[in-house]
């Protein structure tokens, strides 16, 4: 392996141990931040060995014995390692006894099927078929430099908690080893991930050209306003209008009050953002209404109504929204980080596709019904 090589893997490797002593994954190099990140499951603990019942035809007739239910077992494999019902349910118990307590049956098994299992297994599914791959790939020396990285993190853990492997495990909350597992899972599925794909990632001057002139509004915006109205029609309701402003009752208090014609329901709410100087049809209004700062309401305005008939407004300007103008120069970088975690996102799905396509492991759909069941038997039919 060359200096420039070592090198880089040094640096992703490292940034997974310094950035968390448990789960995190290894960030990307510099200008590649906003990778997406592949999480690796935690390591399963043994678990009894016992067969697990298929679906059921027909739960609504299967009395409560408590005693017969299987609720453990292996339920399937993914490139050869081992699938544990505790290691797909365990992360998520909190969800499931929740949902039980407040779900009927068919409720329950409606959102476990369609959504929650599958999801569930197809996450750990792509994370040992990437797994198998990225450590394929590894050469001797990055491997034996792996080994030494976890073994510093070991180390390193351990004295943060006196040397003791007790206090370290019971602040983890899970053996120590497990952690360092999940540690390494992570750094070697992160390298791999990222030298495969973001060497194919080319975002162009054009690119962010475009995606800037097909969003002028998310750089370019005027500034606005947030107005309340109060109109009316009539004198004497125009004249009660001033003075319950002028003796200081709070403008949209007014508003929502029966004196209002417009909008009284929403408190005379005109727009929660209304852009521009021309908001409004008659000229004066709208040099009223610029004139005013936030938190301002204007005096009564007059004005000629249809059929001769006066028409009473007054306006309150609740909130000025400042405009924006930021320049494609002050942008592009950012355009480039998200062009790039498109293409990103694009590359991804097309190699997780290949490897559910052509890697090693039991359906996940059949890994479903089977868990499906146990958690029913768990969860409710088991239940006290």
């Amino acid at each position: 392996m060359s200096m420039n090589q070592r090198d880089s893997f040094l640096w992703l490797v490292l940034g997974a141990l310094l950035a968390c002593h448990c789960t995190q994954p290894v960030t990307p190099p510099a200008g590649q931040a906003d990778a997406p990140v592949v999480s690796v499951p935690p390591p399963t603990a043994a678990v009894k060995a016992a067969s697990v019942p298929g679906p059921a035809d027909a739960l609504a007739e299967a009395g409560p014995q408590p005693a017969s239910f299987i609720t453990d077992g292996l339920i399937g494999q993914a490139n050869g390692q081992p699938i544990y019902v505790r290691s797909v349910l365990d992360p998520i118990h909190e969800m499931l006894l929740a949902m039980s307590q407040t779900e009927p049956l068919e409720t329950f098994r409606h959102d476990l099927r369609h959504g929650i299992l599958p999801d569930r297994l197809g996450e750990i599914v792509i994370n040992a078929l990437i797994l198998g791959e990225a450590e394929r790939d590894l050469s001797e020396a990055e491997q034996q430099r792996l080994e030494e990285l976890v073994d510093e993190q070991r180390q390193r853990i351990l004295q943060a908690h006196y040397n003791s492997l007790t206090l370290a495990e019971q602040k983890l909350g899970k053996p120590l080893e497990g952690v360092l597992q999940e540690i390494r899972r992570g750094m070697i599925v992160n390298r791999y991930v990222q030298q495969k794909l973001w060497p194919r990632i080319n975002v162009t001057r054009r690119d962010i050209e475009k995606y800037y002139a097909a969003h002028l509004d998310e750089f370019n915006q005027p500034a606005g306003r947030k107005i309340h109205m109060i109109q009316t029609g009539s004198a004497p309701t125009a004249e009660r209008i001033d003075r319950a402003l002028d003796d200081g009752r709070p403008f949209v208090e007014v508003a929502a009050s029966s004196l209002n014609d417009y909008k009284s329901e929403s408190a005379g709410l005109f727009s929660q953002r209304v852009e521009g100087e021309k908001i409004f049809k008659f000229a004066q209004v709208n040099v009223a209404v610029l004139d005013l700062a936030e938190g301002e309401h204007s005096a009564q305005i007059q004005l000629d109504g249809a059929n001769g008939q006066a028409r009473y407004v007054w306006l309150y300007v609740e909130k000025i929204h400042s405009g924006k103008h930021e320049p494609l120069s002050a942008v592009q970088a950012r355009i480039e980080r998200t062009l790039q975690r498109r293409q990103y996102a694009l590359l991804f799905d097309a190699y997780r596709l290949r490897l559910l396509t052509e890697g090693s492991y039991t359906p996940i759909d059949q890994m479903a019904e089977t868990l499906l069941e146990v958690a029913t038997n768990r969860y409710l039919l088991a239940a006290p």
